[in-house]
């Protein structure tokens, strides 16, 4: 039925996901999300009120703009775009943890992107900052955004709090550090630089 928008965001949010199995394994996933951008934009129309909806479209142009920036292809519109959804679902659930975790991600992205061009990207960072402070305000239990706010704090090279945020997730969730190894060891020996260089 074309005016039923649970299976225009049903699909979306399928493609989205389809999307992301491709990039994982270094498979162009750009028409895939361009498709569930279609999807989902549709549902929205059909019923702008759906947090959810907004969230996975602002997901679906946040993971493009990723796949870009790390392709040398320009992902500004893309991040821009993920920005504006997903602030519509934080306007519809202000204390909706995962879409300021969604929201706090595009924007560590955004900044890391700005940050290797030279850009100025402070500013971005620490509204990725906000986002992930106030999401483990939420729930301080959420390991992924412990990961995430340490990103954020290697970032700017706050190294106390990096390996902070980093050895409670690790804490939380063993399982969850491979991945992150490499940034634990940076914060670490940031760290101890730091520690060495006020001695």
């Amino acid at each position: 039925s074309p005016g039923n928008r649970e299976i225009w965001h049903n699909r979306g949010r399928l493609r989205w996901n389809w999307g992301n199995w491709l990039a994982q394994r270094g498979i162009d996933p750009e028409e895939t999300y361009a498709r569930a951008q279609e999807d989902l934009e549709r549902a929205a129309s059909l019923d702008p009120g759906v947090a959810e909806t907004w969230f996975y479209l602002g997901s679906a142009h946040s993971s493009a703009a990723i796949w870009r920036s790390q392709h040398d292809a320009d992902p500004r519109a893309a991040y821009a775009t993920a920005e504006s959804a997903l602030q519509k679902a934080i306007d519809l659930a202000p204390s909706w943890v995962i879409a300021l975790s969604g929201r706090a991600t595009n924007r560590y992205c955004w900044a890391e992107f700005l940050r290797r061009r030279g850009d100025e990207w402070l500013p971005t960072s620490q509204t990725a900052l906000a986002d992930f402070t106030r999401a483990l305000d939420l729930d301080p239990k959420r390991v992924a955004d412990r990961w995430g706010r340490g990103s954020v704090y290697l970032q700017m090279k706050r190294w106390a709090e990096a390996v902070a945020d980093f050895t409670a997730a690790a804490e939380l969730d063993p399982a969850s550090e491979p991945p992150h190894r490499a940034d634990f060891e940076e914060a670490l020996a940031g760290l101890r630089d730091a520690e060495a260089a006020g001695s």
